[in-house]
């Protein structure tokens, strides 16, 4: 699908009030419950305590915090609704950020303290078989730039309905990884698609029906978190696929990724009240286990680490001497 993209401006002016996510979850209630005059107050406060270095902000947010997987049953103005509804100790509940008048803006300029900052857009790319971006990964692969995207919602969202109007549409249901070249910024380029067999429009006679005969949803077979072996030099991704278990690709040449290992764990016949995979549509005794976690490859020992749902904590070998390649590294720090 071709599609004309108009042009972007080079800079963006954003408008209404700032949220700092702070460490205290106090002073986000204070400013989520300000108004008028106090609001304004209180945000020049944080502003000169930011400018400091004396507001300790928040540096381990999970998406799950941003977004639970709930939220991602919506795909229009109601996701506005449920911004940061996750946040740790109910610091944040429906419809405040957006009653109160909050942007959404990237400070990194002015953590940087450059003069005159600003929130430039340098290129902008869509596509239609995919949603609910979950994370990018910027590495280089060959020399060259690469950008991993891996959604966290396909285009057929995350309900029986949505997976059986993309299949109508001949698109893939389920979210996946895919590689961009963006060696000219100005012009990223999708170069591959990191999808299952299970994806294929042509295959979802057989694939949805193993999903409502159990009443499953949320999430299901798409893609979650991945991670690289190297991103100053990449020859591996590792994925958490959710019920499609850990998914291992060659991305040598990021063109034609080959997936070169899998492992499925086995279903737990008892709950664990400690998983996240405990809700509607999801958890079946015996069924499929969620792998959603950070995947970490270990080329010394040929191995990963990860941890699923259902089964918790995995390390895992590789066999048949497939990974790791011989240009293969895995330095600390450089998987994600």
């Amino acid at each position: 699908m071709t599609e004309a993209i108009a042009k972007q401006p080079n800079n963006v002016r954003m408008h209404g009030r700032i949220l700092f996510l702070t460490e205290d979850i106090s002073l986000i209630r204070r400013q989520l419950e300000a108004s008028g005059d106090e609001a304004v107050r209180l945000e020049d406060e944080l502003a000169q305590r930011l400018a400091t270095d004396d507001l300790p902000l928040m540096s381990n947010i999970s998406t799950d915090e941003i977004t639970p997987g709930w939220v991602c049953f919506y795909y229009d103005e109601t996701l506005g609704q449920y911004v940061y509804v996750g946040m740790r100790d109910g610091a944040v509940k429906k419809d405040e950020v957006k009653n109160g008048g909050f942007s959404v803006v990237d400070t990194s300029e002015i953590q940087a303290r450059k003069v005159n900052p600003q929130i430039r857009v340098v290129s902008v790319i869509v596509w239609p078989d995919g949603g609910g971006a979950q994370h990018v990964i910027n590495t280089i692969i060959g020399g060259k730039k690469y950008a991993i995207q891996v959604d966290e919602a396909g285009s057929g969202g995350n309900s029986a309905a949505g997976w059986n109007a993309a299949c109508a549409a001949n698109l893939p249901a389920w979210q996946f990884a895919r590689i961009i070249d963006i060696n000219d910024e100005t012009k990223p380029a999708i170069v591959s698609k990191l999808m299952l067999e299970a994806y294929d429009p042509k295959n979802c006679a057989k694939v949805v029906p193993d999903l409502t005969t159990f009443n499953l949803g949320s999430f299901t077979y798409g893609s979650h978190y991945c991670s690289v072996d190297n991103r100053n030099d990449a020859t591996t991704l590792a994925c958490g696929y959710f019920n499609s278990g850990i998914r291992v690709f060659d991305i040598r040449d990021p063109t034609k990724p080959k997936e070169i290992a899998y492992y499925n764990p086995p279903g737990q016949t008892v709950s664990s009240p400690g998983s996240n995979h405990l809700r509607a549509g999801g958890w079946v005794a015996g069924g499929a286990d969620w792998c959603t976690a950070q995947v970490r490859l270990d080329a010394p020992s040929a191995s990963l680490q990860t941890t699923c749902q259902d089964g918790g904590f995995l390390s895992l070998h590789f066999t048949n001497n497939v990974w790791p390649f011989p240009t293969s590294t895995t330095p600390p720090g450089l998987g994600n």
